[in-house]
């Protein structure tokens, strides 16, 4: 059953472990660059906890801003600047005084003036004369002098830097794509950068930090949190360690200006969900460029025991999880305005204005994946499996070298023989065991018996047996989970015929308790973590015994 949220809401709750976790980061200074990753706040509630909540989020945008960080950090980190400065938008009401005036000089526009007694805005243009280059749509701008401009080299002689028509046509195109393929413009906003158009500022972000985009919009506690956005963008790209500058401005274009769309549906949206839709994005939009390779790093492909609605600014893991978005986009390939119709979908599902679904990531998962006829445990135990299996899987695994999904263990069996195990699972994780037929196998009445006990089905046990024959054909079989988690199947063993038999399980179960800063979906906790997972292998002669 879909959940819905309640309204009206306070969304966010200080809990003991945010307390203690602020309380260490403003005694000890700015975070080290392995600092934990803040919980991520969506809306302020009055009282001490709030302001608690808040001051770690102004603590993290510190941290992630501070000079020199950013040049010592990896990507990953460099594009989590974005979401601690979404928190920070959704936290500063709870701010006062000095704190208050530094969160505003940080969600600042380059083009806002400074105040007399705020600081500079990290990426200011000062007293410097802005230039812009517009449509009805989006809106670049830049300075001609100062530390911000780009380089002023105009070859086509149309009155223009080069850098600045080469960055307003990959925003114009990135945009219109999107609206093509269904997606709302960003929300406009009430004419900030001189119009409605969606802004965009060119600015030298230095080493490491390729681009963010967040909200000046005052964000209300509760209700509709539909908010507007401006993007700011690097002068050159120059210097960073992989790709050609113009390569690296077209996927952060595409990446950040999908946080400004998915920001006029619900700012407050889980961030593993908005993050790993915006990687996802970046090589449908370029494919050629290949950028978000590197987040399969951390990813359901290296490591399927953490669960996919996970944020982990350390790792980066929650970019891993366009992985998942890749798979159903190939699985379910249909298409608006040059893009898959299913991740726009969900985001549709996320919208938060009045009358709109309003619903959180996985819940939007599960109705998207309903109305096509999928159960998410079922659909996410033949993702597990299949990436164990990726370069038949996903069409460009084999050129860019995607990860395997590790083994949790294996097994040599013969005649008679029976192995027992368990593991414990938390949400939306697998672990795939593998059994392999002793050479003495030959008789092709030999099976491999599978017994299972998990939690019940509606918890969202499910499990896939995958067949791999030694001809190189796989057999994928869903093995049924009955309502109090039992499960059983039974398959060829035979040495001649069956090179292997991959057990794969998963708990996809979906059951949170919401809106308490917890670490995943529906910023909740899970309620279905730590569940003991237990299977039997038994060799048997004849089929059915």
């Amino acid at each position: 059953m879909i959940r819905r949220r309640s309204a009206p809401r306070t969304l966010v709750r200080s809990t003991l472990a945010l307390l203690a976790a602020t309380a260490l980061a403003l005694a000890a200074g700015p975070l080290p660059a392995t600092a934990a990753p803040l919980a991520a706040p969506a809306a302020v509630a009055d009282g001490e906890g709030a302001s608690g909540a808040a001051r770690a989020a102004l603590a993290r945008v510190e941290q992630l801003l501070a000079p020199g960080f950013s040049a010592q950090s990896g990507r990953a980190t460099s594009r989590d600047v974005t979401m601690a400065l979404r928190d920070l938008a959704l936290q500063r009401s709870a701010l006062r005084g000095a704190d208050r005036a530094r969160a505003a000089a940080f969600l600042a526009r380059p083009t806002d003036p400074p105040g007399s007694s705020n600081p500079d805005s990290p990426f200011s243009y000062g007293n410097v004369p802005s230039e812009r280059a517009c449509n009805s749509e989006v809106c670049v701008h830049w300075v001609e002098s100062g530390p911000n401009a780009p380089s002023l080299a105009d070859p086509n002689g149309n009155g223009r830097p080069d850098w600045i028509d080469t960055t307003y046509s990959t925003v114009a195109a990135v945009h219109d794509q999107y609206v093509a393929a269904g997606y709302r413009s960003p929300k406009p906003d009430a004419g900030r950068g001189g119009s409605n158009a969606t802004d965009v500022y060119v600015a030298d972000l230095g080493p490491g930090l390729y681009g963010y985009c967040t909200s000046d919009e005052r964000i209300r506690n509760s209700g509709p949190r539909d908010a507007w956005a401006y993007c700011v963008v690097d002068n050159d790209y120059a210097g960073f360690p992989t790709n050609t500058p113009t390569e690296n401005l077209q996927v952060t274009v595409a990446h950040e200006f999908f946080h400004a769309v998915q920001f006029g549906y619900d700012i407050a949206e889980d961030l593993w969900f908005l993050e790993g839709t915006a990687a996802w994005v970046e090589d449908e939009m370029y494919d050629g460029v290949d950028d978000n390779l590197q987040y399969l790093r951390a990813s359901p492909l290296r490591e399927p025991t953490v669960p996919l609605d996970t944020f982990d600014s350390a790792t980066g893991y929650h970019y891993g999880t366009w992985i998942f978005f890749r798979y159903l986009s190939e699985r379910f390939p249909a298409a608006q305005g040059g893009l898959p119709t299913i991740v726009r979908d969900m985001i549709r599902r996320t919208d938060s204005r009045r009358g709109a679904p309003d619903q959180y990531s996985m819940q939007a998962v599960k109705s998207v994946l309903a109305a096509r006829k999928q159960q998410l445990p079922r659909l996410y135990a033949t993702f597990a499996s299949a990436n164990r299996r990726p370069f038949a899987t996903y069409d460009e695994a084999r050129a860019n070298r995607y990860p395997v999904a590790p083994l949790a263990k294996r097994y040599r069996l013969g005649a008679g023989t029976t192995r027992r195990g368990s593991f414990r699972a938390d949400h939306m994780t697998s672990a795939t065991v593998r059994a392999t037929p002793a050479p003495g196998l030959r008789n092709a009445a030999w099976k491999l018996r599978i017994g299972l006990q998990m939690a019940p089905s509606a918890r969202g046990s499910a499990a896939v047996a995958s067949l791999t024959l030694r001809d190189g054909t796989v057999r994928k079989l869903a093995i049924p989970i009955g309502p109090r988690g039992g499960g059983r199947k039974v398959v060829p063993f035979t040495a001649g015929q069956v090179k292997h038999v991959e057990l794969t399980m998963v708990n996809a179960g979906t059951q949170y308790r919401c809106f308490v800063r917890g670490p995943s979906s529906c910023q909740g906790v899970s309620r279905n973590d730590d569940v003991l997972e237990r299977f039997t292998l038994q060799v048997v002669g004849r089929a059915g015994s």
